[in-house]
């Protein structure tokens, strides 16, 4: 009996030995199936989390093109705007401009035609004076004759002439 207990004792080592074997090497492949599942969603992760960069950064990459082509459209808009802006200015200040070179002008040309008349106005008396003074001169020179020539008017009229 001593050794059918030995032996029972044995073979219970056995099956503890071989059951803590086991149970160590399930414990070993759960670790090393865990950590390859592990490694296995850390790679699908990787790759799912480049795919999804790549989607975004595309759609940001599209986003930025619209919002700069916006941009740009808005810019010409604006630009065109300020364009008419300035060409309207320029035209009204050039159209004010002609109206006051125009009103400057018909003032110039009324003072010099004014300054004309009265240069005019000015020659006829002093043109009037000398002939006066001639005709003047003309009669103190001759006797007392209460009659002028007609021909002494002419002669006078021709040389104080304003040719």
């Amino acid at each position: 009996m001593k050794r059918k207990c030995l032996v029972v004792s044995r073979l219970r080592c056995y099956e503890d030995y071989n059951m803590a074997v086991r149970l160590q090497e399930e414990e070993y492949n759960r670790h090393y199936e865990s950590n390859r599942g592990q490694r296995r969603q850390v790679r699908n992760d990787g790759q799912h989390s480049r795919s999804e960069q790549q989607i975004e950064d595309q759609l940001a990459a599209q986003l930025r093109m619209q919002l700069n082509t916006q941009l740009t459209e808005n810019d010409e808009a604006i630009a065109r705007r300020l364009q008419d802006e300035f060409e309207r200015e320029d035209e009204l200040r050039k159209e004010f401009q002609a109206r006051q070179d125009e009103e400057l002008a018909r003032r110039l040309q009324l003072e010099h035609d004014a300054a004309e008349q009265q240069n005019q106005t000015v020659q006829a008396t002093e043109s009037d004076e000398q002939l006066a003074r001639r005709l003047q001169m003309i009669e103190n020179r001759r006797p007392h004759r209460t009659v002028v020539f007609a021909d002494e008017i002419a002669a006078a009229q021709v040389i104080f002439s304003p040719h």
